[in-house]
């Protein structure tokens, strides 16, 4: 059972132009699937403040990565004037699968508020979570703790729940911090985590990008609506081709430990007659058998 893990980003060329379908301005979204209540509430609040750690959080902040990070902000007031949605903000599982209700809809500059509200909206619905994968990760961990305390205190949270994600930035992102910072937080040198890739959120953008550049011309309820409906129908395509992707790679990796893990063996069991050979001889001692089980690791999944 794979644990619970998530990477979020921001994707700036999923804008709007506030002049777009002006004349049908009134009209409301019908739909709140991805882009939902915390999008929504972002649009009110048009500005999102960072909530300031607390001083215990703080002691934990390790000295700063020197790599630089445009998108590394505490809080923004600034947007460009012909824009009302500045990008969009997602979290997806390790499956590329955006998560209900935590895409976001940017009202200003990526920032580290906006990462805030999508944690306090996603960490009490699922406290069992293991992982999360966010590229300015160095410089927003020492946040988590005081998102947990408060989310705990407001009674949304289990005071006794065990809620501890460890806090990673992807791995292809890492190679761009300083050595330090990637052996803090590249998921490279976690274990159980060096097998994710983390960059689920930049092959959602992938995704959705082409549509993108038709999408910031709507009006805003189709935008919003229109965002929703490509998103559910990544969802639904994801989930119907998931079972044969994984198929297809079980058998690839099947076949290459059978070739590797073969000639591995075979020359195992060389090396051991030789051993074997020169104890006869009177050379050496002769070596402990090859443990029977041994073989069973390059066998096929299927054949054991």
């Amino acid at each position: 059972m794979y644990p619970v893990a998530v990477s979020t980003d921001a994707m700036n060329s999923a804008n709007h132009y506030s002049t777009a379908g002006r004349a049908q301005a009134g009209i409301k979204p019908s739909t709140s699937t991805y882009l939902g209540s915390v999008a929504e509430g972002e649009l009110e609040r048009k500005v999102s403040e960072a909530t300031p750690p607390d001083a215990a959080a703080a002691a934990l902040v390790r000295p700063e990565c020197t790599v630089s990070l445009t998108c590394n902000r505490e809080t923004s007031t600034s947007s460009r004037a012909d824009m009302d949605v500045q990008g969009m903000m997602a979290v997806v599982c390790t499956h590329i699968i955006p998560c209900l209700g935590l895409a976001l809809a940017m009202t200003a500059h990526e920032h580290h508020g906006y990462y805030e509200r999508l944690l306090e909206y996603l960490m009490p619905r699922r406290p069992d979570l293991r992982f999360i994968y966010l590229d300015l990760m160095c410089r927003f961990a020492h946040k988590v703790p005081t998102i947990i305390k408060s989310l705990k205190r407001r009674g949304l949270i289990h005071p006794d729940a065990v809620c501890a994600p460890e806090l990673l930035v992807p791995w292809m992102h890492s190679f761009d911090h300083n050595m330090e910072c990637q052996l803090e937080y590249s998921p490279l040198y976690r274990l159980g985590a060096g097998c994710r890739v983390g960059e689920q959120t930049e092959q959602l953008w992938a995704k959705i990008k082409s549509f993108s550049k038709i999408a910031r011309y709507m009006a805003f309820h189709h935008y919003w609506d229109n965002m929703n409906l490509l998103l559910e129908a990544i969802t639904l395509r994801t989930q119907a081709t998931l079972p044969s992707t994984l198929r297809r790679q079980v058998n690839k990796n099947e076949a290459k430990i059978g070739e590797l893990g073969g000639d591995i063996w075979e020359q195992q069991i060389a090396l051991d007659g030789q051993h074997q050979l020169a104890a006869a001889a009177g050379d050496c001692a002769a070596p402990p058998p090859t443990p029977a089980h041994r073989a069973d690791l390059y066998l096929p999944l299927s054949s054991r």
